[in-house]
């Protein structure tokens, strides 16, 4: 896992750490669910209705900020929230995955 205790608590100790822990497979979960689950069915509903060119791309570039930037709020390193949210996207539809090639 990516954190510093240190940058969480002044002293160390052990309910600081589960709270920690706890904080971090929540966040995991939540993560999980919305990139395999949410925001691969609304990129198809929102394609239905909207004709924008490249609507994927720019809904999961803003997913990816907003993930980091949660991972940043509960201590984890950007990075691994951003590895967290390309992993549960792997599972786009191939229609998504063709359209955001050309902005990747």
């Amino acid at each position: 896992m990516g954190f510093t205790i240190g940058e969480h608590t002044d002293r160390l100790s052990w309910g600081g750490m589960f709270i920690l822990l706890g904080q971090i497979a929540g966040f995991t979960l939540v993560t999980w669910v919305l990139a395999s689950r949410v925001v691969p069915s609304l990129i198809v509903l929102l394609q239905r209705f909207l004709y924008v060119p490249q609507l994927s791309f720019g809904l999961i570039l803003g997913g990816l900020f907003l993930i980091v930037v949660g991972a940043e709020k509960i201590g984890l390193h950007g990075s691994l929230g951003a590895l967290l949210f390309g992993a549960a996207l792997s599972r786009l539809p191939h229609q998504v995955r063709r359209e955001i090639m050309p902005g990747v």
